[in-house]
């Protein structure tokens, strides 16, 4: 096995923490050694399209530090709803990755669906308009919950109470809720909005999270 030299140094981390819904400060890059070769691989998978001013992801938050390499890669399948897949790195780092037999083996994105996207800039602002309204409107009626953990524009809502699932499905309210990373792990129980709920279904939510 090859050797790496302790001056190349890979840094590997989420954007943000999706599951227990915590946002993460990356002023930390700002901090690192300017002697080591550091390369930061950041997962947006939980970002993009949220994150941001115009759901640019974690890109728009990062601090500019030109002596560390960050490379962001993001699955599309999240807000953006399409199978594929992105990678934001350095042009020489890109071309190196063309010549990868992991990207040349891989499947290429269906151009259908990077022709719809590319056509539907106007959809994707309204729909994402959409989803940051039913977000506060939740968000404005979770005051009084020491169960619910969120964190503000963001579409997962956080219970350490496991039996919170099975009382809304009671009530025809369906949430995630479900052993990770394994079968006989603890259960992450979220409550997520999207941009198709009505402002009927989120204070259909609301009432019956405070029976």
């Amino acid at each position: 096995m090859q050797q790496v030299p302790d001056e190349n140094v890979v840094i590997l981390t989420n954007s943000i923490d999706p599951l227990e819904v915590n946002k993460y400060d990356f002023s930390w890059i700002s901090q690192l050694p300017v002697n080591k070769k550091i390369t930061v691989i950041i997962d947006d998978s939980h970002g993009l399209g949220i994150l941001g001013e115009s759901g640019e992801g974690v890109s728009g938050l990062l601090p500019e530090i030109g002596f560390v390499d960050v490379i962001i890669v993001s699955s599309l399948a999240k807000a953006m709803g399409m199978a594929g897949g992105i990678i934001l790195a350095k042009s020489s780092q890109l071309s190196d990755l063309r010549t990868s037999p992991f990207f040349t083996a891989a499947s290429p994105m269906a151009p259908a669906l990077l022709y719809a996207y590319l056509h539907a800039q106007e959809l994707y602002e309204m729909e994402r308009a959409a989803l940051f309204r039913n977000i506060h409107q939740l968000q404005q009626g979770l005051f009084s919950f020491t169960t619910l953990r969120y964190i503000p524009d963001y579409p997962v809502i956080f219970s350490n109470d496991n039996q919170l699932a099975v009382n809304l499905n009671e009530h025809q309210i369906l949430i995630s809720s479900f052993a990770y990373p394994g079968p006989e792990d603890d259960k992450i129980t979220r409550i997520i909005v999207n941009s198709r709920h009505t402002e009927e279904d989120i204070n259909y939510l609301l009432e019956k999270l405070y029976i």
